[in-house]
């Protein structure tokens, strides 16, 4: 009997002790919407993306490049200068600065950017819809704990009632007024209640773990959430699912992220058939160049680098343009794939918005069994908790035996652990309609 106080006593003051900084929902939420490795891979999209709509629109720009070369020739050879053959080893040098822009190219620069645009969007959606994910996971881990706390205290009260029946029946049995046995019953039924006891701290150190874990925090970090005052509403009135479902439709990420694939579709189709259109290009360079076969013929000597470099100056401006015939049909296949793309995501939306209604119906559905479950179990609680009144009363008068006693305990300990989680339950499913109805996670 010492052990069973000395234990309730430990864990009772158990995480009380472990932690000062108690955490809300809200708080954990924003926690993992910061650190969890899903959003933070999702935020490295994004920026993949922005970068990418970045390159388009710079693609807009004059390209500008600076070429050099030096070339040795041996032997027999024309001087790429002078374009005189030689038998002599010729070494010669090359400089130009090439600049060149497309003027038209049937609007694919300019689709392209508005689709890196819509990429850009998509990528800030997906963060968005990996948070309302991970803000879900994090709102059912909290509610375990508090069903394990709540689990756990439930346990604390079944043994001290063990502990001061075993305390009883000891006296009685030392004054000869009940047998050893009885004894030895009650001692054994507060036994299998010590080890529920351990069991209901384990499942709390468990449901500890799991939100830790969504919340990046490490295992050995002292972690412990502030208990809210749920308040339980006695009658609910569910919107109804076309309310609820017309509602999302105007903010769910899934919808969204959908309806921007669908756009950026539609633009790889016009990238596509703008590649059927001429297109024009305007290119200008200036070069110039030396070569030691160069010789002033006055002097016979070597002509300068200097000079050469000036003399050999030259521009060019060149406008060209490219009218697509025939090339291995390639173009009119993109644009029949990128119409197979289009048809695809306007499938896909469909499919989002068929299993967007799908989960309104069913978490409203099981919102209403959560609500007649709840109402069951606290009826049935009750009913047990005033049989085991009765029960206990009797077996303190010796009208029952140990055993229908513990019968009873059990009962009325099973019964309270049913109302606990149908308690959760309940107020898990009405989180998700708050969601589906764009409400913050909070209790």
């Amino acid at each position: 009997m010492r052990k069973a106080i000395f234990l309730l006593f430990f864990l009772s003051g158990f995480y009380n002790a472990k932690s000062q900084k108690l955490w809300n929902l809200q708080e954990c939420i924003e926690r993992a919407s910061i650190s969890n490795l899903s959003v933070i891979d999702q935020r490295l999209n994004s920026k993949l993306s922005d970068y990418a709509k970045i390159q388009s629109q710079l693609a807009l720009i004059p390209s500008l490049n600076l070429y050099s070369s030096q070339v040795h020739n041996f032997g027999r050879a024309i001087d790429p200068l002078t374009n005189d053959f030689t038998i002599e080893n010729v070494r010669s040098n090359n400089f130009s600065l090439v600049s060149s822009v497309t003027l038209f190219s049937g609007f694919q620069k300019l689709n392209l950017i508005k689709k890196k645009k819509i990429d850009s969007q998509e990528g800030l959606v997906n963060i968005e819809r990996t948070i309302n994910d991970i803000s879900i996971s994090v709102a059912n881990s909290f509610l375990q704990v508090l069903f394990a706390k709540e689990l756990l205290q439930i346990s604390k009260e079944q043994l001290q009632v063990s502990v001061l029946q075993v305390s009883r029946i000891k006296k009685m049995v030392e004054y000869g007024a009940l047998a050893v046995g009885n004894l030895l019953e009650v001692e054994s039924q507060m036994y299998a209640e010590e080890l529920q006891l351990i069991n209901s701290q384990n499942e709390l150190e468990a449901a500890y773990l799991n939100i830790k874990q969504l919340l990046e925090i490490n295992d050995n970090i002292d972690f412990e959430i502030k208990v809210p005052q749920i308040l339980i509403p006695d009658s609910i009135n569910l919107p109804s699912t076309d309310h609820i479902y017309s509602f999302a439709l105007t903010f769910f990420p899934q919808i969204k992220s959908a309806s921007l694939k669908l756009s950026s579709s539609k633009k790889d189709l016009l990238i596509a058939k703008g590649a059927r259109s001429p297109s024009i290009l305007l290119n200008s360079s200036i070069g110039t160049g030396f070569s030691d076969a160069r010789f002033d013929i006055l002097t016979g000597l070597k002509t300068p680098f200097d000079i050469q470099i000036e003399d050999n100056f030259s521009q060019s401006i060149t406008l060209s343009l490219n009218i697509p015939i025939y090339n291995e049909w390639q173009v009119n296949n993109s644009v029949q794939q990128a119409k197979i793309g289009v048809m695809k995501y306007e499938n896909l939306l469909a499919q989002e918005k068929n299993q967007l209604r799908k989960e309104i119906e069913q978490a409203r559905a099981n919102v209403l069994a959560a609500e007649k479950q709840f109402s069951f179990a606290k009826k049935s609680a009750e009913s047990f908790r005033e049989s085991f009144r009765y029960f206990e009363q009797k077996y303190n008068l010796g009208i029952i035996d140990t055993y229908e006693y513990n019968d009873a305990k059990i009962k009325l300990n099973k019964a309270e652990s049913e109302l606990v989680r149908a308690k959760y339950d309940f107020v898990f499913k009405l989180k998700i309609i708050d969601f589906y109805m764009g409400k913050k996670l909070t209790l």
